[in-house]
């Protein structure tokens, strides 16, 4: 929802306002102050930010604090279910949600979507626009690099960083090669798996197997992609959504990490989801 309030109003008005706006922030429920003069917006955040991927840095930083909810607090703001996420807190971004708010990754103090205005985002994206050279990969491959193996290889080799950046889409399958149903998911998918443009990768559920067996399992399952292993595809799982993955569930993603398509696998209904396999 967008505050509006003229030029010449009161200064309690606009207090008023601002607090509403940083009681409605704490409390997780996303506000924004605008003000309007002569047609120009006062505060306005990274404007087509969101469209311009190739400048989203990887590591971020809060340059002020903000409190957001969750039921996992790691440090409770007094009179709140709340988390302080203080300034000079890094983390990883995983995406933009809008030119307004990011999902970032902040290690043990969890993943939060936070105003983009109170992170580095927009003088680190100002900096990569004018040096490329600053991000030598995108962001989602950077996270997957040397994390995720490539099965179509004899034996299986991790991926570089290079490699994951040549696919313009990623398809990801949240599951389990337990799951009764996962060699239909493996044939539902395995035309994306086709395309040269498209990499398949299972974020693997349950219990942690010795690398091998896990990829012999997924092997003999019929898995045509990559694979992440599963003491390291949980964490996968909570960076990447918040949506229910106790079924199976698939994400395409751009290189970035920019959400393009996401929603549960259902039996013969992956083309609706995530357009045509074929190019």
């Amino acid at each position: 929802m967008t505050l509006w309030f003229p030029l010449k109003a009161s200064q309690a008005l606009l207090r008023c306002l601002m607090t509403l706006s940083v009681v409605s922030g704490a409390l997780g429920n996303p506000v924004l102050l605008q003000a309007s003069t002569g047609g120009q917006v006062a505060s306005k955040s990274a404007s087509d930010l969101f469209l311009d991927e190739a400048s989203w840095p990887y590591r971020v930083e809060m340059i002020e604090g903000w409190a957001v909810e969750s039921p996992s607090s790691i440090e409770s703001v007094e009179g709140t279910e709340a988390v302080a996420l203080k300034k000079g807190l890094g983390g990883v971004l995983i995406r933009l949600e809008s030119n307004e708010w990011a999902r970032v990754d902040f290690g043990g103090v969890g993943v939060h979507t936070v105003p983009v205005r109170v992170t580095d985002i927009p003088r680190q994206a100002s900096r990569i626009r004018s040096d490329p050279s600053l991000k030598p990969h995108p962001n989602l491959a950077a996270m997957l690099g040397r994390r995720t193996l490539d099965l179509q290889a004899d034996p299986a080799v991790m991926l570089e960083r290079e490699a994951l950046a040549a696919h313009a889409k990623f398809v990801i399958l949240v599951a389990s090669t337990e799951d009764e149903d996962f060699g239909r998911m493996a044939a539902d998918l395995a035309p994306y798996g086709d395309r040269e443009d498209t990499l398949l990768i299972l974020l693997s559920l349950g219990e942690p197997l010795r690398i091998r067996n896990e990829i012999k399992d997924a092997r003999d399952r019929g898995w045509p992609g990559a694979l992440v292993q599963r003491f390291l595809a949980e964490g996968y799982v909570r960076s990447l959504t918040d949506r229910d993955v106790s079924e199976p569930y698939l994400l395409m993603l751009s290189p970035e990490g920019r959400v393009l398509a996401e929603g549960p696998w259902e039996d013969g209904q992956v083309s609706s989801l995530l357009g045509p396999a074929a190019p």
